[in-house]
């Protein structure tokens, strides 16, 4: 019993200790792992090394990412600028080409070869007429038969030693010939000379005419014929097929499930636009309505090749988007094949210009239609103006493409956000000239500055007729908008941002763009008051979409 309880006891008094430290184990661990880590670093090293070579050559290296640029267009102030440096450079170089001309037009104004005029030259007496008449004569098709004091006048002199003695010989058989012969014999070597110039014949025909008092008939004015129709329209088809080299259809799959959880797909399906490329990918411009909702996007080429794409970033407000197919997708030899949409300016299309839709405009691919611009309406929308294009081609619901103008430039892309409803539907588009910018920063996935007010511009008529103050009004504001939040209300007039003054639009949207997501900006506005407008100051935080 006694043994029992000291067992017992034994286990109660019974201590846990820490383990002790080895300094020289723990160091020789350190040291193996330091060790197996160089090691594997230089293995690394070395086999990166080898294989880098053998897979650059084998699957070729990739080109950087770089920054897409969209080309502004030219103003007037650079377009006239680059004209008259062009003139001037021109009217710097005319000398020299007036005397090279000269040079070297003397030869066929003198008419004859250079051993005929040595031989003149030797003998110094001129031939008979028929040789004089042949000599003074040039051999153009486009002038009439000059006189020999005229030959003498138009050739340089001093050109070469042996034209004044040609000169000499003819003036003295010139001059016998009008003591000796006839006036009815001095104009038979004049005669015979055009006969064997068809050009000076012509000439000397027609000036016979007028002066026996012939009056010429006018040529009868036609119209246009079929043919002429023809040629026309395939004109106009050749733009067409030029500019649809850059236009490919865009692809959304979608899948449904109907009450029995059976799982059926559909596809909807809008033009795209080729903007831009770089060593990795392709940039296309397309509606969001074709991308919203589906599982899987797909782009086909004009060659009939397709690849998948990947969204890169939308506008909700314009809903326009760029999706993104990179090249690898592609054959090898599709690269070259490309084309870039090229892109025109919208600011000087008007009523009445003949323009050409490409892409979907009907609501089915590869379709193209003719027509004119009917009105450019100013469109607003948040923190942006547009103008739209409407033409009198009847278009579709389903409508997508661009606008082009006779040079195969697009002036206008056909989006279904700015139709408005309860009305005829015609093909419209919004300008590319308002469009460049949004371009550049959806395919660099950058982000659009975002206020939340969609404004117009206080004219100075409606200024003075309504006794408000100039600046932008606000129409309305966007419900959680920054805008909203700083407490900006419709019918307020925006007079400046930032210290800058702002009259219309297109100053409140260049401030707005100069800032970035999280700035904070001073609004200055005017608000109406029982006794007026009143003056209001407000800080406002730029936002993003």
């Amino acid at each position: 019993m006694a043994k029992q309880e000291k067992k017992e006891f034994d286990f109660i008094n019974e201590q846990i200790k820490t383990r002790p430290f080895y300094k020289k184990k723990w160091f020789a661990r350190m040291m193996t792992g330091i060790g197996c880590a160089v090691v594997f670093g230089g293995v690394a090293g070395v086999t990166f090394a080898i294989v880098k070579p053998w897979a650059e050559k084998q699957f070729g290296n990739p080109e950087p990412q770089t920054q897409i640029v969209i080309l502004p267009e030219e103003s007037e102030s650079e377009t006239e600028s680059a004209a008259e440096t062009e003139s001037a450079l021109k009217t710097e170089s005319m000398p020299e080409t007036e005397n090279m001309s000269e040079t070297e037009s003397a030869p066929v104004k003198e008419g004859a070869p250079e051993t005929e005029s040595a031989s003149v030259t030797e003998k110094g007496t001129a031939g008979p007429p028929e040789d004089v008449s042949e000599t003074t004569v040039p051999r153009t098709e486009h002038s009439a038969e000059p006189t020999t004091k005229q030959a003498e006048s138009e050739s340089p002199a001093g050109d070469d030693d042996t034209e004044p003695a040609v000169n000499k010989a003819e003036t003295e058989q010139t001059s016998k010939e009008t003591k000796t012969e006839p006036p009815a014999k001095e104009t038979e070597p004049e005669s015979k000379a055009p006969a064997e110039t068809s050009g000076a014949a012509g000439t000397h025909g027609q000036t016979e005419n007028t002066e026996s008092g012939g009056e010429q008939e006018e040529p009868e004015k036609k119209g246009m014929e079929i043919e002429d129709y023809k040629m026309l329209y395939g004109k106009l088809a050749e733009v067409a097929g030029e500019a649809s080299k850059s236009v490919v259809t865009v692809t959304g799959l979608q899948e449904n499930a109907n009450l029995f959880d059976d799982v059926y797909g559909s596809d909807i399906q809008s033009s795209g636009l080729i903007v831009a490329t770089t060593g990795l990918n392709i940039y296309i411009l397309t509606e969001w309505r074709t991308l919203d909702g589906s599982s899987k996007t797909l782009v086909t080429f004009p060659d009939g090749c397709t690849a998948e794409a990947v969204l890169q970033k939308r506008d909700p407000e314009t809903g326009l988007a760029i999706v993104r197919v990179a090249f690898s997708a592609l054959p090898a030899d599709m690269k070259s094949e490309i084309k870039i949409a090229e892109l025109g300016s919208s600011q000087n299309i008007s009523k009445g210009d003949p323009v050409i839709a490409v892409g979907s405009p009907l609501g089915y691919s590869n379709s193209i239609a003719f027509g004119m611009v009917t009105s450019m309406t100013e469109t607003p929308a948040v923190d942006c103006c547009y103008n739209v294009i409407t033409t009198d081609m009847i278009g579709s619901s389903n409508g997508s493409g661009i606008i082009l103008d006779l040079d195969g430039k697009i002036i206008g892309i056909i989006s279904q956000d700015f139709y408005k409803e309860n009305e005829q539907i015609t093909v419209s588009g919004i300008c590319i000239s308002e469009l460049r910018w949004l371009i550049e920063t959806l395919s660099n996935d950058s982000e659009i500055q975002y206020l939340g007010i969609v404004g117009k511009e206080v004219t100075d008529s409606v200024a003075k007729e309504l006794d408000m103050p100039k600046g932008l009004y606000v129409k309305s504001v966007e419900v959680d908008s920054p805008a909203m939040y700083c407490g900006i209300r419709t019918a307020d007039v925006i007079t400046a941002i930032q210290g800058t003054d702002i009259e219309n639009m297109d100053d409140y949207v260049e401030v707005l763009r100069r800032h970035k997501s999280e700035d904070v900006l001073k609004i200055t506005l005017m608000r109406q008051g029982p006794d007026g407008y009143v003056e209001m100051t407000k800080d406002i935080t730029v936002g993003a979409r």
